[in-house]
């Protein structure tokens, strides 16, 4: 029941808790329909946020703005920080129980190489993989901060992008 939205919405506290809700309850969906299948355990299930615990976008309802001993920053920084950290949840093949969230500094292209090797199926050269345990402690990521429009799909490339490396946590 979350079809897409056409034209752009504005992005509040309110627009962020429905997208949410509905990510979840499609998640959800996959995840009783693996177990209804019997393939759960048997399964590799990865799920990566592509912003992490602040949004690049300003608005005066989001949580922009950090407090840090009772005085405020500018949020810019602490924004772009918090995009480049998403969520990322793994539930290797053959494990049981619930998904383990991984605060360690990953990127998106860690997840052909941990799909690679977690099944066997490929090899992969870059990225890390993220089932192994082995982990460079801080590595630098890059990453771009963008405001989405969707004429983006048309052009097939995100104009006026801002690259940025995060070299620590």
């Amino acid at each position: 029941e979350c079809g897409a939205i056409a034209g752009d919405r504005e992005f509040n506290r309110e627009s962020a808790l429905q997208q949410a809700a509905c990510a979840m309850r499609q998640f959800s969906a996959l995840l009783d329909g693996l177990r209804n299948n019997a393939v759960y355990d048997n399964t590799l299930i990865i799920l990566l946020g592509d912003h992490g615990s602040s949004s690049a976008l300003a608005s005066e309802d989001m949580a922009s703005n950090r407090v840090e001993n009772g005085s405020e920053k500018n949020s810019e920084f602490a924004r772009l920080v918090g995009s480049a950290n998403p969520v990322l949840l793994i539930k290797a093949p053959q494990a049981h129980g619930s998904f383990r969230q991984d605060l360690r500094p990953a990127e998106l292209t860690d997840l052909p190489n941990t799909i690679c090797t977690a099944l066997g199926a490929c090899q992969w050269q870059t990225g890390l993989d993220l089932l192994s345990g082995r982990f460079a402690p801080v590595r630098p990521r890059r990453f771009m901060s963008y405001t989405w429009e969707h004429r983006f799909l048309d052009l097939g490339y995100i104009p006026n992008a801002d690259y940025y490396t995060v070299t620590g946590t």
